[in-house]
């Protein structure tokens, strides 16, 4: 009997955590085809903020950025470019809010790609 009890439980548990979980909406990227290293983030006022490597020519890249509304994803708009980023799929720029609302990003700056040696920058740019 108390493992009939036991197993009651875990199903109806079961079947209350599947009941409440949230719905899965997908989204299409506004980034442009070739871009890598996606990463998301959410700015204080509850947008999700979308930030990528998008290649440039020549040999170089842009951290591109765009909000989504709940409706839509705003335009890109370009953080930073550079020709001498390091980029590697384990280590890729991250965005960040500060309690004013203003924006961060890093990115990765190679100092030697034979060690995988880079340093960080963070422009502090104005955009909310």
């Amino acid at each position: 009997m108390l493992r009939w009890i036991g197993w009651s439980v875990i199903v109806a548990a079961s079947i209350v955590a599947f009941a409440a979980a949230p719905a899965v909406t997908e989204f299409q990227s506004p980034a442009a085809a070739g871009s890598e290293a996606p990463n998301l983030s959410v700015a204080p006022d509850g947008r999700v903020l979308l930030s990528w490597l998008e290649p440039t020519s020549p040999k170089g890249y842009a951290l591109r950025f765009s909000f989504h509304d709940k409706q839509r994803w705003s335009a890109p708009r370009t953080n930073t470019s550079a020709t001498n980023w390091f980029v590697s799929g384990a280590d890729y720029p991250t965005v960040a809010f500060m309690a004013d609302g203003t924006m961060a990003a890093n990115s990765l700056i190679a100092t030697n790609l034979d060690r995988e040696a880079y340093n960080t920058k963070v422009p502090v740019p104005r955009w909310r």
